[in-house]
């Protein structure tokens, strides 16, 4: 068996701090001249969404991810009832961005609606991406991994296309723990056969397809924008263009504008199990902001240095 478990939660962690600085913009003569070339952490200046946080910081994807990191920590697993207590209790006080998924079910819980029927109509891949913890945490259990992966987006994202880009997402790291390299466990993934809503063999496709594209110019066609209908394909683009570069995958990602964290958490969580934590650059690692709460859930090392 291949794969590199702590580098898959570390990649993923960095990958959206990476974009925090420059997410969500979309005028790219702007995103230029503030922030390319990117090399490391950089503060929002463009936007007002994660107005205030520092070089380092998480967006409030990344956030959703580290919240679902303490509650598999606390609970010594993951439990879908347990995790929508923790969201809820989390996003009830939080003073950061409430993008539309949460305020969505943030009115459904409070109305009592039942967890399993309380999450929004979202399309977005970011309920998807966030899921570094669970797999680290069932690094062995694959079953327990796509369980886990599959519920945690539920509470959130009740939208089939969502769960089963989860779904996905673990069906791409366990091929890649087989020995596959990136673009084929992609392709593999996509040939699971419990879709009915997701495309995915169109949409991997769709992306590797472009891979000769620079991502910045790739991303555009597809779409900057937060759907799975736009952010899918860009990944596998990404991947398929830069699989063999963890960084550069990354800073491609970043300076591509849009919903960069959302297709950042997935990137890096699939390349960081394919590379290890040999390709993600120190000061990435050093300057993360959650350094210290990553290092008490994983044996990694390089990161418990």
């Amino acid at each position: 068996m291949a794969g590199h478990r702590d580098a898959a939660l570390w990649g993923s962690f960095v990958a959206d701090a990476l974009c925090m600085g420059p997410h969500w913009v979309y005028d790219m003569d702007a995103l230029q001249e503030t922030y390319v070339p990117i090399t490391g952490y950089t503060e929002p200046t463009v936007m007002e969404y994660h107005a205030g946080r520092q070089p380092g910081e998480l967006t409030h994807l990344g956030d959703q991810a580290l919240l679902l990191l303490d509650s598999i920590e606390q609970r010594d697993g993951f439990d879908k009832a347990g995790w929508a207590a923790d969201w809820r209790a989390c996003f009830e006080e939080y003073t950061g961005y409430h993008d539309a998924a949460t305020k969505q079910t943030l009115r459904h819980l409070q109305a009592g609606d039942a967890v399993d029927d309380a999450g929004s109509d979202s399309t977005e891949l970011a309920g998807a991406s966030r899921i570094a913890a669970v797999v680290y945490y069932y690094w062995d259990t694959p079953a327990e991994m796509l369980r886990a992966a599959r519920e945690q987006t539920d509470v959130t994202h009740h939208t089939t296309i969502i769960v089963e880009a989860a779904s996905f997402i673990v069906h791409a790291i366990e091929a890649i723990k087989a020995g596959q390299e990136p673009v084929a466990a992609l392709r593999t993934a996509a040939g699971a056969q419990e879709y009915t809503e997701l495309p995915a063999s169109e949409w991997v496709e769709k992306g590797i397809a472009a891979a000769d594209v620079d991502s910045t110019e790739a991303i555009g066609e597809f779409g900057r924008a937060c759907d799975i209908r736009f952010s899918f394909p860009s990944v596998a683009q990404l991947i398929a263009r830069h699989g063999d570069d963890f960084r550069a995958a990354q800073i491609a990602n970043a300076e591509a504008g849009g919903d960069s964290a959302a297709r950042g958490l997935m990137l890096g969580l699939v390349l960081g199990a394919y590379h290890g934590m040999d390709v993600i650059p120190e000061e990435w690692l050093s300057g993360l902001a959650a350094r210290a709460r990553l290092q008490a859930f994983t044996s990694d090392p390089v990161a418990a240095e």
